[in-house]
């Protein structure tokens, strides 16, 4: 519904709340000109793809707190919305007991995550992808198990900040295409069980902190080429490195048909 520029429910103490009390999953698509829709306290999971900013507007603690109602949304959605350039504070803060996972794909003018992300006190995935204007990271939440990012061209390095992730089980980095090392500090992501690291072309090496991670299950690298010869199974000259890692997948194209 291109057209369709506003979503009202029904007027409950002078706020719109959605009429579908059962709904749990929302799905809003191609809806470039909607700016505003009602509170929906039941909904858990929201997926908003091309749609507008001001869609998020929703999420706000004082309309919650009118209503005498909790937010129950525990996963949230965000992609090809060409109009979000942050998460709004108020928004994070409005989910900050409620959210367990946040993805952003291809958001192309998004350069900030907000700053008050650490405030989002259950939040265990975070996945960031195609986003070419995203720089940094601030501060992450205690809770965090998974963060993936992807694809994010203005990012040419880690972000210091990953190694305050202490409860991260699951990284996954892709399309640092200039990236030539791992920062040491990753060795003191003590919890780390699985790396995932693809399309990384640029990068040499793995440092030995993160080799000799306690819990490190898995370690799964696809189409980074050097890493591919470095750490091929009994032909790599380094791959006694690794081979104490439970589940090791290596898979590089070029390798394979060299």
């Amino acid at each position: 519904m291109p057209n369709l520029k506003i979503w009202e429910g029904h007027v409950v103490d002078g706020r719109h709340i959605s009429s579908f009390s059962c709904l749990v999953s929302l799905v809003i698509e191609y809806c470039p000109m909607l700016t505003a829709m009602p509170c929906l306290p039941v909904v858990q999971n929201l997926h908003i793809r091309e749609g507008h900013a001001m869609l998020l507007n929703a999420y706000n603690e004082r309309n919650y707190e009118m209503l005498g109602t909790e937010v129950c949304l525990k996963t949230l959605s965000i992609s090809s919305c060409k109009d979000v350039v942050s998460l709004p504070r108020e928004v994070v803060s409005c989910l900050s007991t409620s959210l367990q996972e946040l993805k952003i794909d291809n958001c192309e003018n998004l350069t900030s995550l907000s700053d008050g992300l650490r405030c989002l006190t259950v939040l265990k995935k975070l996945e960031i992808s195609n986003c070419s204007q995203l720089a940094s990271l601030p501060l992450l939440p205690d809770a965090l198990q998974l963060l993936s990012i992807q694809n994010c061209e203005m990012m040419s390095f880690l972000p210091e900040v990953l190694q305050q992730a202490a409860s991260l089980q699951e990284l996954e980095i892709g399309g640092f295409f200039t990236l030539a090392v791992l920062p040491k500090w990753l060795g003191n992501l003590t919890s780390l069980k699985e790396l995932h690291i693809w399309n990384c072309p640029s990068l040499m090496r793995l440092p030995e902190e993160v080799l000799h991670l306690p819990r490190l299950e898995k370690l799964y690298i696809y189409e980074c080429l050097q890493l591919a010869r470095r750490y091929e199974k009994d032909k790599g000259e380094d791959w006694d490195l690794i081979s104490h890692i439970a589940d090791v997948e290596i898979v590089s194209l070029k390798v394979l048909e060299g």
